[in-house]
C-alpha cells in the first residue's frame, strides 16, 4: 500500500500548493472544509481553480492492482522474493538460488580476493573478510511436538518471534497451546499455595523452638524475667503471632504477657504436596484444561437435552460414541 499512498500524497500536494497560491492571491485561507476538495479533486468556486482526483488516481483498480502485482499478491507469485530490497541468502553448501543471491555470491568473492591481496602484501586484510548469509542446517525449533519442553516453551513465549522460534514455524498444535495456557494458570494458583505451605511452616518452626525454650529455662513471668535475653523474648512474641512494634527488652516482655499462646499450627499434609507438585507438572491431561472442561460440559449439555435432538443427529451421536469405545478399546 506504501506504492498507492506515494502517489496519492504527491498528487495532495500538489493540489495544496495549487490552491494556496491562488487563495493567498485573494487573500482567502485555507479550512478545514477544503480537505474533501484537496483529496478528491473537483471545482473551486472561491479561485475557479480545478483540482486533480488524488484518491481515485491512487486508488483506482488498475493501480491497486499494478501495486498488488508487484508486491505478488494478485496474483500470488514468488516475485517479492527476487526484489533487492529482500534479504537473501545462500544455501548450507554456498550455492545460490536467486539472482540476487549469485550477487552476493559475487561480492563474496570479490570480497575474499581483496582481503587476500592485503594479507599478502602485510596487512590485517582477514579483519574485512565477510561471508554472504547463508541458510539454516537445521530449523530453527527448540524443541519437538507433543513434548514437555515445546510446552514450556510455547508457555514462556511473550511474542509472535519467540512463538516461531518455539515450534519452528511448523504448525501450533491446539491440545500444547492449551495445556501452555493451562501450566501457566497453574503457577500462579501454584505460587499461592506455596506461599501457604511456607507460612505453615514457619509457624510450625516457631512452635518447636518457642516449645524447646519453655521447656528448658520455665515459663515466662515476671520471676523468670532476668533469665530471658531479648532475642528468646521477641522469638516468643513472633511464636504468638503478635505484631512487633517495639524494640526494648521490657516492652517486650510486656507485649508478650499480654497475648495469649496461639493454638496449634495446620500441619502440611502429604496430600497437600502431592497436589501442589501435581500443579507443577507441565504434562497436565488435556482433560484437564479449560478446552477439556468446555468439551466436558458441552456433552453434559448434549447428554441432558437428547430428548430434543432429531434423529439423524441423534443417529450420529451414537455412531461417534461407537466409534470412541472402538478406539479406546483397541488402543488398551
Amino acid at each position: 500500500m506504501d506504492q498507492n499512498y506515494g502517489l496519492y500524497k504527491s498528487i495532495y500536494r500538489e493540489n495544496l500548493e495549487k490552491l494556496s497560491a491562488v487563495r493567498q492571491k485573494q487573500r482567502k485561507r485555507i479550512t478545514v472544509s477544503d480537505l474533501p476538495l484537496l483529496v478528491f479533486g473537483g471545482y473551486d468556486y472561491i479561485t475557479k481553480t480545478v483540482l486533480a482526483n488524488a484518491f481515485e488516481r491512487a486508488f483506482s483498480v488498475q493501480r491497486n492492482l499494478s501495486c498488488w502485482n508487484k508486491c505478488g499478491a494478485v496474483p500470488l507469485t514468488r516475485l517479492p522474493l527476487r526484489s533487492k530490497d529482500v534479504r537473501h541468502q545462500l544455501t548450507v553448501d554456498g550455492s545460490p538460488e536467486t539472482q540476487e543471491a549469485q550477487r552476493l555470491k559475487e561480492i563474496q568473492a570479490r570480497n575474499t580476493f581483496h582481503c587476500n591481496f592485503l594479507t599478502t602484501n602485510g596487512f590485517m586484510g582477514d579483519a574485512l573478510k565477510k561471508a554472504a548469509p547463508r541458510m539454516r542446517k537445521k530449523p530453527p525449533a527448540v524443541t519437538v511436538p507433543q513434548t514437555q519442553e515445546r510446552t514450556l516453551a510455547i508457555k514462556n513465549a511473550k511474542a509472535a518471534g519467540q512463538m516461531f522460534f518455539a515450534t519452528g514455524g511448523q504448525h501450533l498444535n491446539s491440545d500444547e497451546f492449551f495445556q501452555a495456557r493451562e501450566y501457566a494458570v497453574r503457577l500462579d494458583e501454584a505460587k499461592k499455595i506455596k506461599e501457604v505451605k511456607e507460612n505453615r511452616l514457619l509457624l510450625i518452626e516457631l512452635e518447636k523452638k518457642a516449645r524447646d525454650v519453655l521447656r528448658q529455662q520455665g515459663p515466662l513471668t515476671h520471676d523468670t524475667y532476668k533469665t530471658y535475653n531479648k532475642p528468646v523474648i521477641k522469638l516468643l512474641c513472633k511464636w504468638k503471632r503478635v505484631k512487633i512494634v517495639v524494640d526494648k527488652k521490657k516492652e517486650l516482655f510486656d507485649l508478650c504477657l499480654s497475648n495469649p499462646e496461639p493454638p496449634a499450627p495446620e500441619p502440611w499434609t502429604e496430600e497437600e504436596e502431592s497436589e501442589l507438585q501435581e500443579m507443577l507438572k507441565p504434562d497436565m491431561p488435556l482433560k484437564q484444561t479449560h478446552l477439556g472442561v468446555t468439551a466436558k460440559q458441552m456433552a453434559v449439555a448434549t447428554a441432558n437435552n437428547l430428548e430434543h435432538v432429531d434423529k439423524e443427529t441423534n443417529r450420529k451421536l451414537l455412531q461417534s460414541l461407537a466409534t470412541f469405545e472402538r478406539n479406546q478399546h483397541d488402543s488398551s
